[in-house]
């Protein structure tokens, strides 16, 4: 229902429905962890189900386990999070989200996450490309083999800086920022040369670099604002512990 509200893949393409409903289910769970409260959402959604066989009761059935599994792991029952869980203490359980000393590792898990997400994303787009046939597509867009080189690099050199050391070098520099960047810079030139067509943009070279230039810096912040963007969901977990 909610893939729908963005419009039906057409034949023969991908169909995110499956994709969707897990990340979504899962980002739902960790916002609104409670056992009670996702206890509620369950009943609410089989009865709307069951008795008025409706696809939101199917979509908030799901739902609430997942927020019931994660309130299990934050130890929270209607909002209740000083409750004794004994049973939870081996399993190093409950985690209290809203500790300050377990904030920050809170909002990197929750980038962390996103990282995860964005380059699953990309990856199932260059499968689907390869099905496709579009190949240039799968090779230069920034969906493609390009920006997942470039993204994934940037986001390896993040976590290897946190440890104390750095995979930049000349070559790495090269290999995955450079040549990455550049393929996304010129994906409508590589892609008439493969096609056997005119290379050179209608526009002109001037013309084509300037704009592409802007295009390039667009994707680089869409890049960024992707993965902070997750940042919001640690803050809909604090928000919704406190």
């Amino acid at each position: 229902m909610l893939v729908e509200m963005y419009g039906l893949p057409k034949y023969g393409e991908y169909d995110p429905t499956r994709y969707f409903a897990i990340t979504y289910s899962l980002l739902f769970g960790m916002m609104f962890g409670d056992v009670g409260q996702g206890l509620v959402i369950v009943l609410v959604g089989y009865l709307l189900a069951k008795k008025k066989d409706m696809m939101l009761g199917r979509i908030m059935f799901r739902l609430g386990f997942f927020s019931m599994f994660f309130g299990i792991i934050y130890g929270s029952v209607f909002g209740n999070e000083e409750l004794p869980t004994p049973f939870l203490k081996p399993l190093g359980l409950p985690i209290h989200v809203a500790s300050p000393d377990f904030t920050s590792n809170l909002l990197i898990s929750t980038v962390g996450i996103g990282v995860v997400l964005i380059l699953g994303s990309i990856l199932i787009n260059i499968i689907v490309s390869l099905k496709h046939k579009r190949y240039t597509r799968a090779l230069f867009s920034q969906n493609g083999l390009a920006g997942l080189m470039f993204y994934g690099f940037m986001m390896a050199w993040i976590v290897t800086m946190t440890l104390g050391y750095s995979i930049m070098n000349p070559l790495t520099i090269i290999v995955f920022i450079v040549i990455p960047l550049l393929s996304i810079l010129f994906h409508e030139p590589l892609s008439n040369l493969i096609a056997k067509m005119k290379v050179t943009p209608q526009e002109g070279w001037g013309g084509y670099i300037v704009e592409g230039f802007f295009e390039l810096f667009e994707v680089l912040l869409g890049f960024v604002t992707n993965t902070l963007s997750f940042l919001r969901v640690g803050g809909f977990i604090l928000s919704h512990a406190g």
